[in-house]
């Protein structure tokens, strides 16, 4: 989603009865467009709650000690923006005016940090990783469980993951360590974006004795760490893949380069 739309956005949320802060004041529609896109993205979410974080900060700091104390704001100094404008800004435009300064701030630090430095790891480095697993489940006659895992494959390969994870679901109800449909569920819930529930099916798959999905286990474990944020936790996971020897080693040393490379990136 475009960054400054969304810096307008936590602007109008932080101050909604001036929002036309600098001129640019959003329609109803654009407002509608970014709420829509709001509930259907975790990663925006997370994305417009770090703007407003850092935009309250840096209200915070004026209503404190003045334009003086923003002024030395270390992303303010990397920008465009002259500490120096600051100082004539004064009187009861004052505090209209600290929002355009404090939304041109955040837009740098989001465009600049923010997303070099947390939004590729978790989001670019995992698009260009993630695919979805084949299904390895053999047709063949067995129990009712067997069977009913079959049928779950059948919607997953057509796919259909709202049913096949329904259907996974009933099977781990009744076996709650029935570890293919653990190892199913977290590639279903990943596909769906839930990470979360996805690490505890991926942590219970390498806890079993079943040892037949152990391997992209551990692989898509780091993936899911990574899709939710949880670089250090993602990191241990390729690490662990990569100090083996196994399955994925490449694919891991590749995004451990890369997660090295993005946080040496200079923080504010």
């Amino acid at each position: 989603m475009d960054k400054k739309l969304l810096t307008i956005y936590a602007v109008f949320l932080e101050d909604p009865d001036n929002p036309d802060y600098d001129g640019t004041r959003l329609t109803e529609e654009e407002i509608n467009e970014i709420e829509q896109h709001l509930n259907n993205s975790d990663d925006t979410r997370r994305e417009l709650q770090v703007v407003r974080a850092e935009l309250r900060t840096l209200i915070n700091t004026f209503e404190k000690e003045g334009f003086a104390g923003i002024s030395t704001h270390p992303v303010l100094q990397k920008s465009q923006i002259k500490s120096r404008s600051l100082t004539y800004l004064q009187g009861p435009g004052a505090r209209k005016a600290i929002f355009a300064i404090a939304a041109a701030v955040v837009f740098t630090f989001t465009s600049l940090f923010y997303l070099t430095d947390r939004t590729q790891p978790n989001i670019t480095l995992y698009d260009n990783y993630f695919d979805i697993y084949p299904n390895l489940i053999p047709l063949s006659r067995g129990d009712e469980s067997n069977l009913q895992l079959q049928h779950a494959m059948v919607e997953y390969e057509q796919g259909s993951y709202s049913k096949t994870l329904e259907m996974l679901y009933v099977i781990l109800a009744a076996e709650p360590n029935n570890i293919p449909a653990h190892f199913y569920s977290g590639i279903v819930n990943l596909v769906k974006g839930h990470p979360e529930p996805a690490i505890v099916h991926f942590q219970k798959t390498i806890a079993g004795e079943n040892r037949r999905f152990l391997r992209p286990a551990q692989w898509y474990l780091g993936l899911a760490y990574m899709k939710n944020g949880a670089i250090p936790s993602a990191k241990h996971s390729f690490e662990l893949i990569v100090s083996k020897n196994v399955e994925y080693k490449q694919q891991s040393q590749e995004i451990l380069n890369s997660l090295d490379q993005f946080s040496s990136v200079e923080s504010p």
